[in-house]
């Protein structure tokens, strides 16, 4: 009767989809279904349907749970109806639990969640999308199989149409607590103990906890910190001391934690979200050898296991838990006390949350002491070097048993973080053969001497890690990222680090004897003593202080290991179609001399004829390892085409949203404007829609750019081009497109700024066959284009042109779009760094695609030629963004400037000038300026009263103008 909540409010804009995102505990089940209560009770449209994605069966897709929860057979017809009134805004899924979802399914599982997901959306609709915000903070391979679905089919990220649920404040724990206490005389001093025991202020900030909390305060000692696991253990500790083992047939106290640990290990492991008893029962007599809980009823044990807050029974005898946490909890207990007598059988299972080994770390420090020294962690430390590590390489025991492997490094790992002290967790010798840890993320971890051969690490990043004497013999390695790490004496033979990216790291006498070096990058990094026989590689430096790059995949062995530091840096060069000369101790003289052949051969020198053979080297003594070996390469084309349309691709990265919109404009017969600046990518747009249309009716995608079209006849002629001695263009056109059977063709108009001196027949004819239903129309151009057009459509008194027109703005692309956009298109010679050259390209430029472009293709081109500097290099990179956008981009700015009034460019030059006269980069605030300068250049789209000058929205428009202003007309008149 009490309400759950008060003042919460939150708008899901017209078609989108939104994220409900908190900590677990927050309360964004109970709110989720709170909201849709009221919802039905009201009947406010449109209406949510909420799903457990956590705890329903994993065989069925999102719209079988969705017609479950509206109570309807799962038909064909019943399916149709559900997409037609979610892509109608009728009906909202309101789908919770995504994060137990990505925790605990395989891969395969979690995928088709997310396609039925997509499918049922695609077209249009509401969704509301719950999780704990922990799915989004966590980096393993399901989790980021999830961010990156999600992302490339616009859904719901944190950060972007996120609703999160915060943790309650002070006042507001307060509240609660005189509400559920009432007027009792000890509600104060409640508080009190609230407020003033260590860490408990911060747990009872989740609605989940405080409940907990309050029934268990008295049980909690106010002297000690107190953490999850404490309140969790207190209220675990309540429930079996008010249930009563004397009775007959009731469980004991051990019986029914055991069934609450083999639980929470079934559903783990199997990813279910309930499980049976009698399943449970044959668990724990197998774990307790004991016949008592045999002769035990099912019913009587049902019936001990009633009162439990944390168990739901649902039909059929099936057990689960009723929040994810209380899971958590009991998976840590059962695996602290599994380490001791079976540590390869409990950590046989999915992978283990930070959640999960929070709890352990917790359960751990309540049992006090050294965790090192704890039973649990000497045991499998004993498993992990004696029983493991005696496996013999070719042992079918090493492959079944890396899983386990893999969840004993999480934890000692976690354990270590959370310790300070890190040595000693993870024991030298450790055996993590062959372990699967794609895309972990390790920060100053101790890993000394660990066996890690035959690893899959591919797309890991290490921070700080010490590996000195590690073995990684045959370890994949692939586009890992190393930072202030150490390999000093490790033993990597066979390891393939292609793609990897590795910088001020210790190297010192490290064998890399066979490893594969491909595309990799190796900077600041201690080279002394280090083996690199038979390794293969496309680049090699043949000394200390300057690199150079080849493209053959392989270096000469070396007798011994060399003693000079080097730097190695892998990244190809363009043609090199000669073959590079063979040199042993090579000196600078010989160095010039090979990259001037080098160059000729880049230069196209094909009349000289390649060497049947290498010449001979030239010999230095005493003769040391330095070989450059190159091969032909075939030379690919750079795949970023500024100012061209993409064509060809599957998909636009970030534009899913935006290409959803026209197709259901164009499905309704709603003509549609694509409106955005001359750098955001609508010609793109257009070309893909194009493409998406061809199979099934006429498309005719064209550009304006270089025409001007006056009359309806002009336009005709442009689109058909047959139609160039028709005697009357326009009207052959429309009865062609009226005996069309089947879908009505589409035109695609790109650059329609230029209709900015059309007559009135124009504009007449293009409405007409649009309202007729003739074609779809769909036109693009920017706000100073389409405000032209309107305004020469409306000399004609009553002209009603551009009113029916759904206007789809443009902006630029999402962050994470636009990193994708520049990694997946640069090509396998010149591969962009995500968080190095990629990063930097957005920062300067925002995720405009044209500049996106211009900037991928001047990098490509720049390595190319030789020049790999921008590439690892942010000062090299902003060099080359000033020689090649700024200064070679007038094409580009020109016309945004032309774009401006003429008021706000006069506003705009004189900042400019008046801040370089005083050596100022900022320009006047909002505040300080005259009316009359605001009014223009907030018309313009150049300042805000709240956020002030929007150089941010483009700054490298804003940089040309710093740079040129000078140079700049301004025009007379304010249109």
């Amino acid at each position: 009767g009490r309400p759950l909540f008060e003042g919460a409010t939150a708008t899901i804009p017209e078609g989108h989809k939104v994220g409900l995102v908190g900590r677990n505990g927050a309360g964004k089940t109970t709110l989720t279904l709170d909201w849709a209560l009221r919802r039905w009770q009201q009947d406010a449209r449109p209406l949510p349907l909420v799903v457990n994605l956590g705890a329903a069966p994993r065989a069925r897709d999102v719209e079988a749970l969705l017609l479950e929860a509206a109570g309807l057979e799962d038909t064909p017809r019943a399916r149709a109806g559900l997409r037609l009134l979610v892509r109608r805004g009728a009906l909202v899924p309101s789908l919770d639990g995504l994060d137990e979802l990505a925790t605990r399914s395989q891969r395969d599982e979690v995928n088709a969640a997310l396609r039925s997901i997509i499918e049922l959306i695609d077209h249009g609709g509401h969704l509301l999308l719950a999780s704990s915000e922990q799915l989004y903070a966590r980096s393993t391979e399901l989790t980021e199989v999830v961010k990156e679905t999600l992302a490339a089919a616009g859904l719901p990220q944190v950060g972007a149409r996120g609703i999160h649920v915060q943790p309650f404040t002070p006042a507001q724990v307060e509240s609660v607590v005189r509400r559920v206490h009432g007027e009792r005389p000890d509600t104060d001093q409640l508080l009190r103990k609230l407020s003033d025991t260590y860490d408990l202020q911060d747990l009872v900030s989740r609605p989940l906890l405080l409940g907990m909390v309050l029934e268990t305060v008295d049980e909690l000692d106010p002297e000690a910190r107190v953490a999850s696991a404490d309140v969790y253990e207190a209220y675990l500790e309540r429930w079996l001391d008010e249930t009563h083992a004397d009775e007959p047939g009731a469980l004991t106290d051990v019986h029914k934690t055991t069934l609450a640990e083999a639980l929470a290990d079934q559903l783990w492991r199997t990813g279910a979200p309930a499980c049976e008893l009698a399943a449970l029962k044959a668990s724990v007599m197998s774990l307790l050898a004991t016949e008592q809980l045999a002769a035990v009823p099912e019913e009587d044990a049902a019936r001990s296991l009633q009162g439990a807050a944390f168990f739901v029974r649902e039909d059929g005898d099936r057990y689960r838990f009723t929040h994810e946490s209380f899971l958590e909890f009991f998976l840590a207990r059962g695996l602290l006390r599994g380490l001791v007598e079976r540590p390869a059988e409990v950590l046989d299972t999915r992978p283990l949350s930070p959640e999960v080994l929070t709890f352990v770390h917790e359960l751990l420090r309540r049992a006090g002491g050294d965790p090192r020294r704890s039973q649990a962690l000497r045991s499998l430390h004993r498993w992990l070097v004696d029983e493991r590590g005696a496996l013999p390489d070719d042992d079918p025991q090493l492959a079944a048993t890396a899983p386990a492997a893999a969840n004993a490094l999480r934890l000692l790992i976690s354990l270590a973080e959370r310790a300070g002290d890190r040595a000693g967790f993870v024991p030298p010798r450790a055996d993590l053969r062959r372990v699967s840890l794609p895309g972990v993320t390790l920060r100053d971890a101790s890993l000394v001497g660990v066996r890690l051969d035959h690893a899959q690490l591919d797309g890991s990043r290490l921070e700080g890690v010490d590996l000195s004497g590690a073995s990684l013999a045959g370890a994949s390695l692939r586009a890992s990222r190393w930072e202030r790490s150490s390999l000093a004496g490790a033993r990597a033979h066979a390891a393939d680090f292609t793609i990897a990216s590795v910088d001020a790291c210790d190297l010192t006498g490290a064998d890399f004897t066979g490893a594969r070096f491909v595309q990799s990058t190796w900077t600041s990094c201690d080279w002394t003593n280090v083996n690199t026989s038979g390794a293969r590689t496309t680049a090699w430096a043949v000394l200390p202080i300057r690199e150079e790059y080849a493209t053959l995949p392989s270096t000469t062995p070396a007798p011994e290991p060399s003693p000079r530091a080097v730097e190695l840096a892998a990244s190809q060069l363009p043609a090199a179609r000669g073959p590079w000369r063979a040199y042993e101790e090579v000196d600078e003289e010989g160095i010039e001399e090979a990259i001037e052949e080098e160059r000729e051969a880049e230069r196209g020198d094909d009349e000289r004829p390649a060497p049947a053979a290498p010449d001979p080297p030239v010999l230095r003594s005493p003769p040391r390892k330095r070989v450059i070996a190159k091969a032909a390469a075939p030379l690919v084309r750079n795949p970023f085409l500024p100012g061209a349309p993409l064509t060809g691709v599957a998909e636009l990265p970030g534009r899913r949203d935006i290409i959803n919109e026209l197709q259901t404009l164009i499905d309704i017969g709603n003509p549609a404007l694509l409106k955005g600046a001359r750098r955001s990518g609508k010609s793109s747009i257009l070309s893909f829609v194009a493409a998406a249309h061809r199979d099934r009716r006429l498309v005719y995608p064209r550009s304006l750019e270089r025409h001007e079209p006056r009359s309806a006849d002009d336009l005709a002629r442009i689109l058909d081009g047959d139609l160039a001695r028709a005697d009357d263009p326009a009207e052959a056109l429309r009865a062609a497109w009226a005996r069309i059977e089947g879908e009505p063709p589409l035109v695609l108009l790109d650059e329609i700024g230029k209709l900015h001196a059309a007559d009135d027949s124009l504009f007449t004819w293009l409405r007409s066959v649009g309202q007729e239903g003739l074609v779809r129309v769909i036109v693009a151009g920017s706000h100073a284009d389409w405000a032209a057009v309107i305004r020469q459509a409306n000399r004609t008194p009553g002209s009603s042109f551009g009113n029916d027109y759904r206007v789809v703005e443009l902006g630029p692309l999402p962050d994470d779009d636009a990193l994708r956009f520049l990694v997946e298109t640069a090509p396998p010679d010149v591969p962009l760094d995500r968080e190095r050259a990629a990063r930097w390209i957005l920062e300067i430029c925002g995720g405009w695609p044209l500049y996106l472009q211009i900037m991928g293709y001047a990098l490509v081109q720049a390595a190319r030629r030789g020049d790999h500097g921008p590439l690892v290099d942010r000062r090299a990179l902003h060099n080359l963004y000033e020689r090649e956008l700024l200064q070679n981009g007038r094409g580009i700015f020109e016309p945004r400037w032309g774009e401006i009034t003429g008021a706000a460019q006069r506003v705009l030059i004189d900042e400019l000038e008046a801040a370089a006269r005083e050596h100022r980069r900022e320009l006047s605030a909002y505040r300080d300026l005259p009316r009359s300068a605001r009014r223009a250049l907030s018309g313009a789209g150049l300042l805000d009263a709240v956020d002030g000058w929007l150089f941010a929205r483009d700054r490298p428009f804003f940089d040309w103008l710093r740079r040129y202003h000078g140079e700049l007309e301004v025009r007379d008149g304010d249109v």
